[in-house]
C-alpha cells in the first residue's frame, strides 16, 4: 500500500473546509428565504385571499373584520388541533403579534 502524501496538517485543513462547506449547506437549506409572511397558494377553498391585506399586519387588525364562520387565528406557542378542514381559514400570528400566515386547512 502506497503512503500517503499529505501531511497531516494539510489533512486537518481538507476536513475542516469540508466541515465548513456542510455547516454552510445545511444552514442554506434551513434558511428558507423570503419575510416569514405567506399566504396558501390553494387559498382559494377558504377564502384566504380575501384577507391577504391583513399580512404583516398587527393581530389588532383582526378587530372589526368579519371572518367566515369557523376561521382560527393560531398564535405563537399555542397548542394546535391537527384537525384538517379544507374551507377553513387559519391565520397564523407570530410572537410578535403579527399575522405571519394565511391557510387553507
Amino acid at each position: 500500500m502506497a503512503a500517503s502524501t499529505r501531511s497531516p496538517a494539510t489533512e486537518g485543513m481538507t476536513m475542516r473546509k469540508l466541515a465548513s462547506a456542510a455547516v454552510l449547506l445545511l444552514l442554506a437549506a434551513c434558511g428558507g428565504g423570503g419575510d416569514g409572511i405567506s399566504i396558501d397558494s390553494a387559498s382559494g377553498s377558504c377564502g384566504a385571499a380575501r384577507f391577504e391585506r391583513l399580512l404583516g399586519r398587527p393581530d389588532s387588525a383582526l378587530r372589526g373584520v368579519s371572518l367566515p364562520q369557523g376561521a382560527r387565528v393560531n398564535r405563537a406557542g399555542q397548542e394546535i388541533r391537527a384537525d384538517y378542514v379544507a374551507g377553513r381559514l387559519n391565520i397564523d400570528v407570530g410572537s410578535d403579534g403579527v399575522i405571519e400566515a394565511l391557510r387553507c386547512g
